[in-house]
């Protein structure tokens, strides 16, 4: 009997050990842990696509996502960093080129956060120089719709150049719009957001509202149509 429970204990030792290795190295999704995400948000799909797959945006130290704060510059310069980053390794594609003796930071100072990503994208690949004012990329300041349009918008007109190709525009929704300014020098990439790149909307009035702030649900929204255009072979497709 003595030998018969050291053998039963080992059994269920050996098992325990076995059960606990296989836990620690089980790993939930990171979108997982996250307690303000609803399955039934409008933006939930593309809020983890984001998060889980294409991993451009994550959540805070207190497991939330907190999808309806406003999206900074800092955080734009952020996303698109790892957008044109992700989608070079993914597409083979190659980074635009910044023109020589273009600012590094931006005032951006070297210990911030954000100071990598605005370095990669206005040194290395001359993006973002709309967002400049008076020689200061001013970070801090809630980004709107027109802006997120022309980030994005730059963005996949330089991978475009990159790939040789030109995508197939699918839609003409600008011509909808109620209060595109002509005169706005976001007009042309709003269109493009719009029209050929197809990463936002109108609203249901017909309007687009550039001076919308936006929020981080809503970047999840236009990343995510981002990597589907990209993954739609129709649209990649060359212009006729």
């Amino acid at each position: 009997m003595g030998y018969l429970r050291r053998l039963s204990l080992a059994g269920s030792l050996l098992l325990l050990s076995a059960t606990t290795a296989l836990a620690q190295t089980q790993r939930y999704p990171d979108s997982h842990y996250l307690v303000d995400l609803s399955t039934g948000h409008w933006c939930y799909d593309c809020t983890v696509k984001v998060i889980d797959e294409y991993k451009i945006l994550s959540g805070y130290q207190d497991h939330t996502f907190r999808g309806d704060w406003t999206v900074s510059r800092y955080a734009l310069a952020a996303a698109v960093a790892r957008t044109l980053s992700l989608l070079q390794q993914r597409e083979g594609l190659q980074a635009p080129s910044a023109p020589v003796g273009a600012e590094r930071s931006a005032g951006v100072l070297p210990d911030h956060w954000a100071y990598p990503y605005v370095r990669k994208l206005r040194t290395e690949n001359g993006l973002l120089d709309r967002l400049i004012e008076q020689g200061q990329f001013k970070g801090d300041k809630p980004l709107k719709r027109k802006e997120l349009a022309y980030a994005l918008s730059e963005l996949l007109g330089h991978l475009e150049k990159s790939r040789g190709k030109s995508f197939r525009p699918e839609r003409r929704q600008s011509q909808l719009a109620v209060d595109l300014d002509a005169s706005s020098a976001y007009k042309p990439y709003i269109e493009q957001a719009l029209n050929r790149y197809q990463f936002m909307n109108l609203y249901s009035d017909h309007t687009f509202r550039g001076e919308q702030i936006v929020t981080r649900y809503a970047l999840s929204a236009a990343l995510c149509r981002v990597f589907e255009f990209f993954e739609n072979p129709a649209t990649l497709a060359d212009k006729n």
